[in-house]
């Protein structure tokens, strides 16, 4: 792996810069949504996440990030995978005001 994911900077501060240098969160979201598209959840899934953690109280984000979250949940054939996407779209989905 990587040194940086040793010790590595605070999720939401490395968020916060990500969305500075793509010119906010758009940009992300869109890339997101394009990687889901072509079935690439787990670049979906990061992008989602680097999107929430650099907008916490961003609720169409969230929204975003549950759908993700449950289409990946969708195509994962283990179980205990299942229940750990399921809780992340969950969290999005309450913080959404989904819930």
């Amino acid at each position: 792996g990587a040194a940086s994911r040793l010790k590595p900077s605070p999720d939401a501060q490395l968020a916060a810069c990500i969305a500075e240098m793509a010119g906010g969160i758009g940009p992300i979201v869109a890339r997101a949504r394009a990687a889901a598209e072509v079935d690439d959840m787990r670049l979906a899934c990061h992008l989602a996440d680097i999107a929430a953690w650099a907008a916490p109280s961003d609720a169409s984000v969230h929204t975003m990030r549950a759908e993700i979250y449950m289409a990946r949940r969708r195509t994962e054939p283990s179980l205990m995978a299942k229940g750990i996407f399921a809780a992340a779209a969950r969290e999005s989905s309450a913080a959404a005001g989904n819930s």
